[in-house]
């Protein structure tokens, strides 16, 4: 809300004096970046940075391995949103770019040009020197905070990890690495926000058809997941080790129990009655554990996980698609793209 309510009151107050709308106010881009993709990418990035540093807490707590060795991740996670030698390195580029910006140097967006063409003042120099700076180090902070993530992924591989194999999430007990992912999805909606808004303008005052942007938006939701989900699978050579030493392990405490259960109660006649022994118990909680040890994945990502990313990416564009395509054709197209 910084960067678009003093933008929309001097919008507001030009459109009142010249009873005519603003034609910054006019321009879908500028709504699309302050108002929308500032707060989300803002929020997003802010929880999926604290959720990665306690995601890497939850690794030296939980004996997943030497604690000294989780210490130096911890401290890169959110490097980049704490740190204020980084964050005013930040600030300055994002100054420079508006800068940039304002004085033409970098060319803006076509709404954006054509606006500014017809307003001057106040509002131009709000929205390009005061307005895009905020936008640029929020969105900045939050890719490159996301980096930070991505590069404490890659190191998992050279830390002695200890996974758990019989762990009942069925990932080694390393499930909890998804939830920084998920948060992610407010930045990719934030983003996914502004080419939806850029495209809106551009149909509405370049007579764009919607379906010439149906490339871009695939592109964009494939990147949307490999950018999201993608560094999950850097811990998965680590999961799959750990899924071979589990069946290995397992099996042979498995073969040993059965043999012992079939000495005891079948080869020979039992020296006291079936009925009530705890061995049986324990060789079904046997078989249940090597289960879900048989049935571990070495890939964190679950389907829900990709469907989320693939809302965040191509749900604003709905509103795209239902001024071409009538709200049951679209249900239908995706139901016969699911059913296949």
């Amino acid at each position: 809300m910084l960067a678009w309510l003093p933008f929309a009151l001097l919008a507001g107050v030009s459109s009142i004096r010249n009873r005519e709308l603003d034609p910054y106010f006019r321009d879908l881009t500028l709504h699309a970046r302050f108002l929308l993709a500032v707060p989300l990418v803002h929020v997003g990035s802010s929880i999926s940075v604290r959720l990665a540093r306690q995601s890497v807490h939850r690794l030296a707590d939980e004996g997943f391995g030497d604690r000294t060795a989780f210490e130096p991740l911890a401290s890169t996670v959110g490097a980049w949103m704490e740190e204020r030698g980084k964050s005013a390195i930040l600030l300055v580029v994002s100054v420079l770019l508006g800068q940039a910006l304002l004085w033409g140097a970098i060319q803006a967006p076509l709404e954006l040009r054509q606006a500014a063409a017809q307003g001057e003042g106040m509002r131009r120099i709000w929205v390009e020197g005061i307005g895009f700076p905020i936008f640029y180090f929020v969105g900045l902070r939050a890719i490159l905070s996301w980096a930070g993530w991505c590069g404490v992924l890659a190191q998992l591989r050279r830390v002695s990890l200890r996974l758990f194999p019989a762990h009942p999430d069925y990932c080694g007990g390393l499930e909890f690495l998804v939830l920084p992912c998920r948060a992610f999805c407010l930045v990719i909606l934030g983003f996914s926000c502004i080419l939806v808004g850029d495209w809106g303008a551009e149909i509405a005052f370049d007579a764009a058809d919607v379906s010439e942007f149906g490339g871009l938006l695939g592109a964009w939701a494939v990147t949307a997941v490999l950018l999201t989900l993608g560094p999950l699978v850097l811990v998965s050579p680590r999961l799959l080790e750990a899924r071979l030493r589990g069946l290995r392990e397992f099996g042979a405490l498995a073969t040993s129990y059965t043999r012992l259960f079939e000495e005891r109660w079948i080869r020979r006649v039992p020296d006291r009655p079936l009925l009530g022994t705890p061995d049986l118990q324990s060789l079904a909680d046997l078989g249940n554990s090597f289960r879900v040890v048989r049935e571990m994945r070495v890939i964190l990502v679950r389907k829900r996980d990709v469907l989320l990313v693939l809302l965040a990416s191509v749900g604003p564009a709905l509103p795209l698609l239902l001024t071409k395509f009538p709200l049951a054709e679209l249900l239908e197209r995706l139901f016969l793209t699911v059913a296949r």
